[in-house]
């Protein structure tokens, strides 16, 4: 991973908040938990859950999100998000509608 690539906390942040934006309400699904030792000592925490949210056009949509911490003694070294955004962008910039498309 290029730590060169990530964003800031802030930038993380400002990011979220955008995205919030767009929707009325939302809400976060149980998080499953475990924490891996890896072979070199490591400690991993690996978080699942299924953040749910209602857009503003009334559209409801879930995202799936894996969000895992690679801890150093009792503090966060590292967290990386895995989740598919696509849902939430189709809600904010809806695909033409074949019928609206006049053929040549």
């Amino acid at each position: 991973w290029d730590v060169k690539k990530a964003l800031s906390p802030d930038d993380f942040t400002k990011g979220l908040q955008t995205t919030l934006a767009n929707f009325s309400e939302y809400k976060m699904g149980t998080s499953n938990y475990e924490m891996v030792i890896a072979d070199n000592g490591d400690k991993w925490v690996h978080n699942w859950f299924v953040w749910q949210g209602k857009h503003k056009n009334g559209q409801s949509i879930e995202i799936p999100i894996h969000i895992t911490f690679w801890m150093v003694g009792d503090k966060v070294a590292m967290q990386a998000n895995f989740y598919n955004f696509l849902p939430a962008y189709l809600a904010s910039n809806p695909p033409a509608k074949a019928d609206s498309v006049k053929a040549k």
